[in-house]
């Protein structure tokens, strides 16, 4: 056998057995990547669904105060409409609260017209 045969059979010899340890290197490699793989696919199917349950959260949170802002400005516009009817009648501003009669400043009756005074902003 030659030098260059005995190298080439050398070579042969140690090649498979690297390229045996690469391969068990990728095929774990790939295992792992599967097996983590579908752990992500499991945690996207959970994520999306408890995103789902927040966003029917915030629309639920969002109609809630929507009946609750309405039902409150409501309230205001029956007491200024009563306001009105009284203040049209008499000469002055008057607001009835809780049985006491106040004066009523002009702005004020335009803030509770519109929804809008301190307590809303």
């Amino acid at each position: 056998m030659t030098d260059v045969e005995e190298i080439t059979s050398n070579n042969d010899d140690i090649v498979p057995e690297e390229e045996l340890k690469h391969r068990d290197a990728i095929e774990a490699q790939k295992k792992e990547y599967k097996m983590n793989f579908h752990k992500l696919r499991e945690l996207k199917g959970s994520i999306e669904h408890i995103q789902r349950l927040m966003e029917k959260s915030g629309k639920r949170i969002q109609s809630d105060f929507d009946v609750w802002y309405r039902e409150m400005c409501g309230e205001k516009q029956e007491s200024v409409g009563a306001y009105a009817r009284m203040a049209s009648s008499s000469s002055s501003s008057l607001e009835v609260k809780k049985g006491a009669i106040t004066p009523l400043s002009d702005n004020s009756v335009s803030d509770i017209n519109g929804c809008e005074d301190e307590a809303w902003k």
